[in-house]
């Protein structure tokens, strides 16, 4: 089972444009997340597990699009110190010798493949 194989997420945090008193903090609940393998989702639910998705050089190498958030106009909050030194699972991995850098190469994706989705901001 992989889970995030050296791939990075760009992510971004808008200022809150609402205003905390919007919020009902007392309003919460609880959501565990069970990360399985094929055969144990077998067992849990009685049916085969869903096919592998492709892997991201094979959706570029057929021309399928990529998804980028137009969000410039949102703003973005400042990394904070205790997240900003992290290394992706890729970069820890070829430190530890257990990944050769000159496999673990991004991939490049050609700009037509792109697509600019834009978001809905607050009236």
């Amino acid at each position: 089972m992989g889970l995030a194989e050296g791939g990075s997420i760009k992510q971004q945090i808008y200022p809150d444009s609402y205003g905390v008193e919007t919020w009902d903090e007392d309003n919460k609940g609880i959501l565990d997340v069970h990360m399985v393998n094929s055969e144990i989702y077998a067992q849990i639910t009685g049916e085969t597990a869903p096919a592998t998705p492709i892997e991201a050089e094979t959706y570029t190498k057929y021309g399928l699009p990529w998804f980028d958030l137009y969000d410039e106009t949102k703003g973005d909050l400042d990394t904070s110190n205790v997240i900003s030194g992290l290394k992706s699972v890729g970069e820890l991995d070829i430190e530890k010798g257990k990944a050769d850098p000159a496999v673990e190469k991004p991939i490049l994706v050609h700009k037509n493949q792109v697509k600019k989705l834009g978001i809905f901001s607050k009236n």
